[in-house]
């Protein structure tokens, strides 16, 4: 799981007092590995929070279960301290959740523009390409059933041509009707920048509050020797 950033946790005195205190009391070890037993519960409920509130509607619109299935939370020590990680870990979103988090160069992210790397260009499904839920019928161009002619625009820099269907593209010749008349599958990219979205981050800020105060009900419960309770 990649670490696309780092948020630190502000803990009060009194919390700093009371991990003090446990880590005289149950020694470093101990103490360390009940509290990434803490964060691992912690990262697994923010996880959820961002699947529940960041991947439907804005920033993300959601077309699959991909990315979602994809987002875990886990507790572990992070450069020597008990911390814990939230990001995509497994499926195929981890190959486009880094780029959705932080975006392209081209609209002010730090991640490389999409370019193609065999093709001359990127194809993009609109309209009878895409499903009702806005999710591409076919893997690409090649394995669509219908018969596609590639038609070059004359001024396009970025979008550079689109991908017809043949039989359109007949009955226009035939009826004197223009391009305008039919919609293409694919419009033909010469490159794609995407803003950053940054759901993974602000679902951790947002959650922070709630971390941090149940932290230090898990800390000072140690101490009183009950079972801790956190807020869910």
């Amino acid at each position: 799981m990649a670490t696309i950033s780092s948020i630190t946790i502000t803990i009060s005195p009194e919390t700093q007092k009371y991990f003090r205190t446990l880590k005289e009391v149950l020694g470093k070890a101990q103490l360390y590995e009940r509290l990434v037993n803490f964060f691992d519960k912690q990262a697994q409920v923010t996880a959820g929070y961002i699947v529940k509130t960041k991947l439907s509607g804005s920033p993300l619109h959601r077309r699959t279960g991909a990315l979602a299935r994809s987002i875990i939370g886990r507790g572990e020590i992070l450069g020597g301290t008990p911390g814990f990680r939230v990001g995509t870990l497994r499926g195929p979103a981890i190959k486009y959740a880094a780029v959705q988090e932080l975006g392209t160069v081209g609209k002010g992210g730090t991640m490389p523009t999409i370019k193609p790397r065999t093709a001359k260009a990127l194809a993009m499904p609109v309209n009878d390409a895409l499903t009702p839920a806005g999710v591409a019928r076919w893997q690409g161009p090649r394995q669509s059933p219908i018969d596609l002619r590639f038609v070059p625009f004359r001024h396009g820099t970025i979008a550079v041509g689109a991908l017809y269907a043949a039989k359109d593209l007949q009955r226009i010749h035939k009826r004197g009707g223009t391009l305008r008349d039919i919609l293409p599958y694919y419009i033909l990219l010469s490159k794609v920048d995407l803003a950053p979205r940054h759901f993974l981050r602000n679902g951790v800020l947002e959650s922070l509050p709630l971390i941090t105060a149940n932290l230090t009900t898990f800390l000072s419960d140690l101490i009183a020797g009950r079972s801790t309770k956190v807020v869910k």
